[in-house]
């Protein structure tokens, strides 16, 4: 019985009858070890925070320009 996006290949649920479960837990840490590997190679570098900061005080200015004039936009803080 095959389940559908399932391969039935020695880490498959299916086979794990057949196998010595010190061989299930060697392949399971062997998947995740890969799994780490990759991840650090996915992790993408962190943002430079002063240039994002300005980039969002610019796209903040142009939406005001935009909106034009507004009493109100200084007191959001007040509630």
């Amino acid at each position: 019985m095959t389940t559908v996006g399932h391969a039935e290949g020695p880490d498959s649920p299916v086979a794990w009858g057949t196998t010595d479960p010190a061989d299930r837990l060697e392949q399971a840490l062997n998947r995740i070890a890969f799994a780490l590997d990759r991840r650090h190679e996915a992790v993408a570098p962190a943002p430079d925070l002063q240039t994002l900061a300005a980039n969002i005080d610019a796209l903040i200015a142009r939406v005001r320009d935009v909106l034009g004039p507004d009493d109100d936009v200084d007191g959001m803080e007040e509630g």
